[in-house]
């Protein structure tokens, strides 16, 4: 992401954000070779919404995919539960054939999201200093007169 060079809205602070977590997100599937049902169905499902208040604070940013995204992630499902893919990882190791279905977690999103989510953070302090310095400045006079 770009530094903030000159005032942005929060806004358009939000949008760049989440553009930036879903590319990450995109890049995270590549990585993990995670193609969903239908080719490419997961990374198209991808949305960011930004909201922001009457005066351009940001409100709330809502990232969403499918559902099942949720469930590669974790590598459960067809009978898979949470836990089970450890088992069969041993399984497979130590018999050399798979028990049950090959299910491990890709973790494309428990692995990139909180970094971002911490990136979001820190651009927002740097924006609240940002505002605060400009408002100080906005308040003090302009001249100085010394009485000698």
């Amino acid at each position: 992401m770009e530094p903030l060079d000159a005032p942005h809205s929060q806004r358009e602070m939000g949008e760049a954000w989440a553009k930036f977590v879903i590319e990450r997100w995109v890049g995270a599937l590549e990585k993990y070779d995670i193609g969903g049902g239908i080719p490419g169905d997961l990374e198209r499902s991808f949305r960011a919404q930004v909201e922001v208040d009457g005066n351009g604070d940001l409100q709330r940013i809502e990232l969403a995919y499918l559902y099942y995204g949720l469930f590669v992630d974790m590598g459960v499902g067809r009978g898979t539960k949470n836990g089970d893919q450890r088992d069969n990882s041993d399984s497979r190791k130590l018999m050399g054939k798979v028990r049950g279905n090959a299910r491990q977690a890709k973790p494309w999103l428990t692995k990139t999201t909180p970094g971002q989510l911490f990136k979001l953070g820190d651009l927002l302090q740097i924006d609240a200093a940002d505002r605060a310095g400009r408002i100080v400045m906005q308040t003090l006079p302009r001249e100085l007169n010394i009485d000698l």
